[in-house]
């Protein structure tokens, strides 16, 4: 895992649990499983 893919990962878990996540800004090609 690359350091950017390190970023997106924290970015989306972040926009989660402040309830924020949004198929818009986060396509669905960023698992959060992932």
């Amino acid at each position: 895992v690359s350091p950017f893919e390190k970023d997106i990962l924290a970015i989306i878990q972040g926009a989660q649990s402040a309830g924020e996540l949004s198929a818009l800004k986060f396509p669905t090609k960023y698992p959060i499983s992932e």
